[in-house]
């Protein structure tokens, strides 16, 4: 990353954290050194375009795992990621209900062993496969949701029913 993506990831200060904590409204735990205290800011603008292709990329690759269906480039996927510091707004969502609600967890392992605790997800599809969900974990640093269909108009259309719903 160093090299490819220069400035792409910067250490932030106590100073930093200090001000990202309570621009966040997030507790500090108790008894911890904002030193002890791993955090790095990421540059906006590349960091976005970076997530959105690999996160792009990754749930079509389950799509395809579990429908057998290719999602071409330019047809439907609505992504949301959240970071670990956001964690609290996902749990608290409606968002939270519906992806923690999917049907199936795959094991992940390799070599005997379970890697869950690195990279876990759920999943659900229609039973034509034109339609998959995801709630995505890496570790304890990323969330993300994740919808794929077959054809932008069947995002579109479930976008209007979300929004709808809301109303």
């Amino acid at each position: 990353m160093k090299n490819n993506f220069p400035g792409l990831l910067k250490p932030l200060s106590a100073n930093e954290k200090r001000k990202f904590f309570r621009s966040e409204n997030i507790t500090r735990p108790p008894g911890l050194a904002l030193a002890d205290i791993h955090a790095a800011g990421i540059q906006a603008d590349a960091a976005i375009e970076l997530f959105e292709v690999g996160i792009n990329k990754l749930l079509r690759a389950l799509h395809w795992k579990h429908t057998g269906k290719i999602v071409r480039w330019n047809e439907g996927i609505n992504a949301t990621c959240y970071t670990n510091a956001h964690f609290g707004i996902f749990s608290q969502s409606e968002e939270r209900k519906f992806y923690g609600d999917l049907p199936v967890c795959p094991p992940i392992v390799r070599n005997q062993r379970d890697l869950s605790d690195q990279f876990a997800y759920r999943y659900g599809k229609d039973d034509e496969g034109d339609l998959s969900a995801f709630l995505i974990a890496f570790r304890n640093s990323f969330l993300i949701t994740g919808i794929v269909a077959q054809s932008q108009e069947i995002l579109e259309e479930i976008r209007l029913r979300e929004a709808a719903a809301e109303e």
